[in-house]
């Protein structure tokens, strides 16, 4: 399991840098969300910070259960690069046939469902832990 999950966030991290790499990829995302979504404005991805139990935030916006239309946008985007890019490293099994194929799975869907709870859980108590000098773990959970 642990591996699973350490695949898991690497994914994660994979798909903001794929995404973010390219202007044209990002722009081609952002108009996606729009017309998923046209009442709502298009959000940004957030990539992984240093700490894993600080990427409560990158997890919920891809989350389906969040926003759906940032992880069928993400969806979209690798699609539409696999199959109009020019660039064979690019479309290849490694990036965006990989990447796709990677995150199309019952198994990554699973994983960002059931760990953005935890990780936004394990965040707050985290953040409480720091903010207030006279905490307590008990304290911090509620």
């Amino acid at each position: 399991m642990q591996l699973e999950v350490r695949n898991f966030f690497g994914l994660v991290e994979l798909i903001f840098t794929f995404v973010q790499a390219s202007p044209a990829r990002h722009a081609y995302f952002l108009e996606q969300q729009k017309i998923l979504c046209p009442n709502s404005d298009a959000l940004h991805l957030k990539g992984l910070s240093e700490t894993r139990w600080n990427c409560a935030s990158a997890l919920r916006r891809l989350s389906i259960y969040n926003t759906e239309r940032v992880f069928r946008a993400v969806i979209e985007t690798v699609q539409h690069v696999s199959m109009t890019t020019t660039d064979g490293a690019v479309r290849g099994r490694p990036t965006a046939a990989g990447l796709l194929n990677s995150i199309s799975t019952f198994k990554f869907i699973v994983c960002l469902e059931l760990l953005t709870p935890v990780m936004e859980a394990v965040n707050n108590v985290s953040e409480a832990l720091q903010t207030s000098s006279s905490s307590d773990i008990l304290n911090a959970q509620t």
